[in-house]
């Protein structure tokens, strides 16, 4: 899965998994949340949204089963990629 870093004060990166339809959403505080059954046209509208946080909570939060990530997986991740991305690059989740 491809993250890309997103101007948010909430959202620091999104990502998207065609074949799971599995979001995945970092937040500025370093928790990782990946939302299943979202379709790809959620995920299109929320990387098109004025305010990313504004349309994560209408649209996302309360409308699809979520996974989060341990808090200590979550900071590490968070601090990697501090050190990596910068506005606008991608990453890959896997390695790819």
């Amino acid at each position: 899965m491809k993250l890309q870093t997103v101007t948010s004060d909430v959202i620091h990166a999104i990502g998207y998994d065609d074949e799971t339809s599995v979001l995945e959403i970092i937040f500025n505080t370093g928790q990782i949340y990946q939302y299943r059954g979202v379709p790809r046209a959620v995920f299109e509208e929320l990387m098109r949204a004025e305010s990313k946080g504004n349309y994560f909570q209408n649209n996302i939060r309360d409308e699809f089963e979520f996974w989060q990530w341990d808090v200590p997986m979550a900071q590490f991740v968070r601090a990697e990629q501090k050190a990596e991305l910068t506005k606008g690059e991608q990453r890959t989740t896997n390695g790819e």
